[in-house]
């Protein structure tokens, strides 16, 4: 069954029933590697999640390493794998996630709070047109300025999960699977593709069962 979202019937939820709303998701395991290489990965920019994260992460996989052996001036110098940020996800209970990578039924609440429209990025520019022309703002916004910046992101999305998600073994991806089930549910997002890509020729199966 789906899980109860708690939400407090605070004024400022009450306000936001008034206003036409909507939500664009992302297939929840291209989301989280994305987040992860924005956020935790490039270090071509200042990232407080790297900062903050950046140990908590280490501190489970690299339990050794001291706090003056992470930083160089300051700043995070050891940068955790991608594997590694999966073990700290694994063992981090999901109200402790950050938002860019927590689960979308946690934070956005698609249980509780009615959306008018739920889109998806991998159809953005149709959802684009749809949500703008149902909210009535298609006379006011040119939906040619939303496709011109929209985030594309950066190299091949394929070859990338490929690449990140192969250096996970089947049981911490069943368990991450488990951890993003509901949105793969929800949102009709499939994870059968990814594993018969990563194990070619084996009939491995995870249940999208939420029970």
């Amino acid at each position: 069954m789906i899980p109860r979202m708690k939400v407090n019937e605070t004024e400022e939820f009450k306000k936001a029933l008034k206003f036409y709303r909507f939500l664009i998701v992302r297939d929840p395991f291209v989301r989280l590697l994305s987040a992860y290489r924005d956020r935790i990965e490039d270090t071509s920019h200042r990232s407080w999640q790297r900062e903050h994260f950046g140990p908590k992460i280490l501190a489970i996989t690299r339990p050794d390493l001291k706090e003056s052996e992470m930083r160089v001036n300051g700043s995070l110098s050891v940068i955790p794998s991608f594997a590694e940020f999966v073990r700290y996800l694994l063992k981090t209970p999901l109200d402790h996630y950050d938002p860019h990578w927590a689960p979308y039924w946690k934070h956005c609440v698609p249980c509780a709070l009615r959306y008018h429209a739920i889109g998806k990025s991998e159809t953005k520019s149709q959802d684009a047109r749809f949500i703008l022309e149902d909210s009535g703002l298609a006379r006011k916004v040119d939906v040619k300025i939303l496709q011109e910046n929209a985030h594309e992101g950066r190299g091949d999305t394929e070859k990338l999960m490929l690449s990140y998600y192969s250096t996970i073994g089947l049981r911490h991806l069943e368990s991450l699977y488990r951890k993003y089930k509901v949105d793969f549910y929800l949102f009709g997002y499939d994870i059968q593709p990814l594993l018969q890509k990563l194990y070619p020729g084996k009939n491995i199966t995870f249940s999208p069962s939420l029970r």
